[in-house]
């Protein structure tokens, strides 16, 4: 059993690497980084978290590491397992994400998740930055005015207000917190399809079509409401 985990963390860890289904992990990507970061300020060895996680790449457990280090808390709770796609930024898509400098990172997650820019075309916005000295919107239009086809996805960022809803959903899994969201919308935006949804502990996206756009357009009391909702779920 690593240090610094209890017996349960230990348990959930195990369970959110390898072989397990990415819809059964009962940890984000950005909890197993913060697992094991636990674990090595604990004393354990990269090589021995690596060896507790039955896996065999120990660049693995510093890339879970890094990105609990690298990105910024408002963006953490937008990365999940697999691709990325509605309302998700996938794992692999997020290690290239902390890449960049925080201050560029809430925008550009928004893009990748308008977008849904793959790893492939986040390594080339990375290296147009760095190359060619244009603008991060620059750069972003350039790799997406490459594909056939552009899709779309609308959006809205919100803010978790009240200070006790954030310290309560602070306490919460990534999962628990993004099932919550799921039911808030259900609830919300009832007969809206494809309506999307990450809630973190400040901030939360709702994602959809040009539907869900024009619904949340005409809500102006969005954000009040779906406060409101969590604090009557805490």
């Amino acid at each position: 059993m690593l240090p610094g985990l209890s017996a349960q963390e230990n348990e959930a860890l195990l369970l959110s690497v390898g072989r397990t289904p990415k819809d059964r992990r009962p940890l984000s990507p950005i909890e197993v980084g913060e697992h094991c970061a636990r674990a090595k300020a604990a004393g354990a060895s990269v090589k021995e978290i690596t060896s507790a996680c039955l896996m065999t790449d120990t660049s693995m457990v510093s890339k879970f590491m890094k990105l609990t280090r690298d990105l910024r808390e408002d963006v953490r709770h937008m990365v999940d397992w697999g691709v990325s796609r509605q309302s998700v930024i996938g794992f692999s898509v997020a290690t290239v994400l902390a890449r960049f400098e925080a201050d560029v990172q809430p925008s550009l997650a928004e893009d990748i998740v308008k977008h849904r820019l793959s790893k492939t075309e986040m390594m080339s916005v990375h290296q147009l930055v760095e190359r060619s000295g244009d603008s991060l919107a620059i750069c972003v239009a350039r790799v997406v005015k490459r594909r056939p086809v552009t899709v779309v996805r609308y959006m809205y960022v919100g803010a978790v207000t009240a200070s006790a809803t954030q310290v309560w959903l602070a306490g919460q899994s990534q999962r628990s917190r993004d099932e919550l969201f799921a039911g808030l919308l259900r609830e919300l935006y009832e007969g809206v399809d494809k309506i999307g949804g990450k809630l973190g502990a400040t901030r939360y996206l709702i994602t959809g079509g040009k539907r869900v756009a024009d619904v949340l357009e005409v809500d102006r009391a969005k954000q009040e409401r779906i406060n409101d909702w969590l604090l009557k779920a805490m």
